[in-house]
């Protein structure tokens, strides 16, 4: 069985590159059969309503977690399943969420550890007197004119 170019001639001129549907002249975007012409109308409509559900996301004052050891990735993952599960997220956002998880524990399992977000030091003054540099002294002392 032999397919066919479609015949219609698209707007810029050029002929529509498209197979044409069995025993027609034109493929389905093409068609002026009346059935096709609702298929695609329903298509449109359904396309247009699909395109306005909003995203299903946590809320922007859910905190932040902190992976620091494998077991916090794992609770990550098992809330994240859980809230698929239960229509909360998206499956592309608990995809990511997966796919990210996954790459903390190839680092952790590579000897990865989280840097502190701060580092805090403790200053004991010394008892007695302060021993003096020589040397800064003189790189730090008001020169004489």
């Amino acid at each position: 069985m032999t397919t066919t170019q479609c015949s219609a001639i698209r707007r810029d001129g050029q002929r529509c590159a498209a197979q044409a549907m069995p025993g027609e002249q034109h493929c389905f975007f093409h068609s002026t059969k009346a059935e096709h012409v609702r298929q695609r109308e329903r298509g449109r409509r359904k396309g247009g309503t699909k395109s306005h559900i909003p995203t299903m996301a946590l809320p922007s004052e859910t905190p932040d977690l902190d992976l620091k050891q494998p077991g916090d990735v794992v609770q990550l993952l098992a809330l994240t399943i859980s809230q698929l599960r239960r229509g909360q997220i998206e499956p592309r956002i608990a995809n990511g969420v997966g796919y990210l998880g996954s790459i903390v524990l190839s680092a952790m399992d590579m000897g990865w550890k989280p840097t502190p977000a701060s580092i805090e030091f403790v200053v004991v003054q010394p008892e007695g007197q302060i021993p003096t540099d020589p040397d800064w002294e003189a790189l730090h002392s008001p020169r004489k004119s």
